[in-house]
């Protein structure tokens, strides 16, 4: 069983959970949120998921490399990732992300989705 990672963005954040399914309930392993600046705040929604991918493939690089990783998001992550003709940044993290067994899946239910929009939706607000 592939644990599933949940993916969201916003204008000027990107989270993301890892979960793992304990019975009937997903518990969240690990997640991370950044709010993003200058720059960044301006690439497109599409370029936004594959950042937040990356910045949680750094963090947890040993557990990437030792486990399946199941992406649910309802961007088209797949399609982007592995497009030829993607954009110097988008190839970049494209070959980071190469080395790990990674799936895509299209968001259908929102059970851990839940923790990420909650996330998205505090750190996106200005004090």
């Amino acid at each position: 069983m592939r644990p599933p990672l949940y993916l969201d963005v916003a204008d000027a954040t990107v989270s993301s959970v890892l979960v793992r399914d304990v019975e009937d309930w997903q518990r969240p392993i690990y997640d991370v949120s950044r709010v993003l600046h200058g720059v960044k705040e301006n690439y497109p929604i599409i370029n936004k998921c594959p950042f937040a991918l990356v910045i949680l493939a750094r963090k947890l690089k040993i557990y990437f490399e030792s486990h399946p990783i199941q992406v649910v998001t309802n961007q088209p992550l797949k399609r982007v990732i592995t497009n030829p003709q993607l954009s110097w940044r988008l190839t970049t993290w494209a070959i980071k992300l190469i080395e790990f067994d990674i799936s895509y899946v299209l968001r259908i239910s929102i059970k851990a989705q839940a923790l990420t929009d909650f996330i998205i939706e505090c750190t996106s607000q200005p004090p």
